[in-house]
């Protein structure tokens, strides 16, 4: 049993910084703070600008870079994790975020204290089956292949946990596949600062662009972006931002070859890039929620996506298009049209921004907050 007063105790055993996994721990660790509730974010280190009241450091900023120089990563997530661990009292609620170790989560789980997980992707196992059936049919290598130790130890981790947060249906669906009872998974989401939610739509050049934002490689079907865009026989720009995979790089390299096809490893300004561009693509095979899709969303950018990359806030026929991934003449199709020029996106833009209101951060931690009263009240 639980009451409102509930203390929730959340580490994310890494650097905080201002985008990414450790923005979203943060984020929402400030929204429940707001919310009247004892929340508390446990963490190596964290970027200067964050509320750092609602944060518990191993290091300051500059500490923090001479500790990454003498200790081992291992090391320092010990320190964190011991400091945690002993700040919980048996009546919070531990909440884990990725990273953290099986051996924390057994010694929690020994001392009775309610333990909830976050899933920022779908399970390791359903991960594995997606990677091997892509790389069977391009002969591109992913990155970081997933070991069947990881994911035993996924699973397992998985069982000691009382509740797991699924950011969309389709994570969940893949920790059910994994064995994960149905029971334990909470629905729900991620989100967007308020504040970058743009108020009206313009789109300032007369040629269409589409962007794709995100580490530009076989998991997020990159790939068959390249194939179906040069098939379309658009005239249209598509500009990847991110980081190209090392098992990628031929690939890409082939592909800036055309002129329409641009490859930018880092932009200062993401927003600025996205307020930009005609509209969001992501073909994606595997994802929990992306973070970029929010931020296209927000941006007013229709979006082009699989059901993956959707993240379950993209709605078929109202913001965008969600297509599986494999449909080669449905992209193509939808690339064509949606680059020509009598091809109004207007509605779509405006419904992006409608949609996204939904998701800043307050009202995704109130959610959260929620079902973890419905699931432990």
């Amino acid at each position: 049993m639980m009451s409102n007063k509930i203390a929730i105790k959340a580490l994310h055993p890494l650097h905080v910084n201002t985008y990414g996994t450790g923005y979203v721990a943060y984020s929402i660790t400030r929204s429940l703070r707001s919310l009247g509730v004892d929340s508390t974010l446990f963490c190596l280190s964290a970027e200067n600008e964050l509320d750092h009241s609602v944060l518990r450091r191993s290091f300051g900023r500059v500490r923090s870079k001479i500790a990454y120089r003498i200790h081992s990563r291992s090391k320092m997530v010990r320190s964190i994790e011991s400091s945690f661990f002993d700040s919980l009292k048996n009546s919070d609620i531990a909440y884990l975020w990725p990273g953290a170790s099986l051996e924390l989560y057994r010694a929690v789980k020994e001392r009775g204290i309610l333990i909830v997980t976050e899933r920022i992707n779908c399970h390791r196992g359903t991960i594995d089956s997606i990677l091997n059936q892509a790389e069977s049919g391009s002969g591109i290598k992913a990155a970081r292949p997933v070991s069947r130790d990881r994911i035993l130890e996924e699973s397992q981790k998985m069982a000691y946990a009382d509740a797991v947060f699924a950011p969309s249906e389709l994570v969940g669906e893949s920790l059910i596949q994994n064995g994960v009872d149905r029971g334990k998974i909470l629905l729900t989401s991620y989100g967007i600062d308020a504040q970058r939610i743009r108020s009206n739509i313009s789109n300032p050049t007369n040629q269409k662009r589409a962007v794709f934002v995100g580490r530009v490689g076989l998991r997020k079907g990159a790939n068959l972006l390249i194939d179906y865009w040069r098939r379309s026989n658009t005239n249209s720009e598509l500009w990847f931002l991110g980081k190209i995979e090392p098992g990628f790089s031929e690939l890409a390299s082939k592909a800036a070859s055309d002129s329409r096809i641009k490859f930018k490893s880092f932009v200062e300004n993401v927003d600025a890039l996205l307020k930009d561009s005609s509209f969001y693509v992501m073909p994606s095979l595997e994802e929990g929620s992306p973070l970029t899709t929010y931020e296209a969303m927000a941006a007013g950018l229709p979006c082009l996506v699989s059901p993956m990359g959707g993240g379950g806030i993209v709605v078929d026929g109202d913001n965008g298009k969600v297509l599986d991934p494999y449909d080669e003449r449905s992209w193509i199709d939808a690339i064509a049209s949606w680059t020509s020029e009598d091809y109004q996106l207007d509605s779509m833009s405006l419904k992006s921004i409608e949609i996204i209101k939904n998701y800043e951060w307050t009202g995704v931690a109130r959610q959260r907050l929620s079902l973890l009263l419905e699931a432990f009240g």
